[in-house]
C-alpha cells in the first residue's frame, strides 16, 4: 500500500500511517519528508487506514517519540509535522465512516492519500491518573 499525507497541501514528514485489518492486526509506517509512505507485507484483505501525528516530545526526549528525524545534505533536520488530527481514510474522524481499502496478493494498492487540514489544538498525548 502506498500514498501520501499532506497537511494544508504540504507533505507531512514523519506522520504515522497504519493499516488496520478486520482481526485487529495493525501494520504501520512513517511518511518521508515529502509526505509519501509505503507499507509492504500486508496480507490480502480489506483494511481501515488512518494517519496520525507523532506525539510531542516528552520530558527528557529531544524529539517526538525519541525518533531522530532525517536530515538534508546540509545536516538540517526534516522535523516531524504535527498539528493535525488523526483521520481515517479518506479523511474522517469516525471509523464507521471510513472507506475500506482492498489489498490484493502480489499487488501494491496505490493512491491512499490523506489531504488534511491543520489543527491548532495540542490534544492529550500522555496522561497519568492517580486515585
Amino acid at each position: 500500500m502506498a500514498g501520501k499525507v499532506t497537511v494544508n497541501g504540504t507533505g507531512a514528514n514523519l506522520a504515522s500511517v497504519v493499516a488496520l485489518a478486520a482481526d485487529g492486526t495493525a501494520v504501520g509506517g512513517m511518511t518521508l519528508p515529502d509526505g509519501t509512505y509505503r507499507i509492504d507485507g500486508l496480507a490480502p484483505g480489506d483494511y481501515l487506514i488512518y494517519a496520525h501525528p507523532l506525539p510531542p516530545a516528552q520530558q527528557g526526549e529531544a524529539n517526538p517519540a525519541g525518533i531522530v528525524p532525517p536530515q538534508d545534505l546540509a545536516h538540517q533536520p526534516f522535523l516531524a509535522v504535527a498539528g493535525f488530527e488523526t483521520r481515517f481514510y479518506p479523511g474522517t474522524t469516525d471509523w464507521t465512516q471510513a472507506t475500506k481499502v482492498k489489498v490484493l496478493a502480489g499487488r501494491t494498492t496505490t493512491g491512499v492519500a490523506f489531504s488534511l487540514q491543520p489543527n491548532d489544538s495540542t490534544g492529550i498525548s500522555n496522561l497519568r491518573m492517580f486515585a
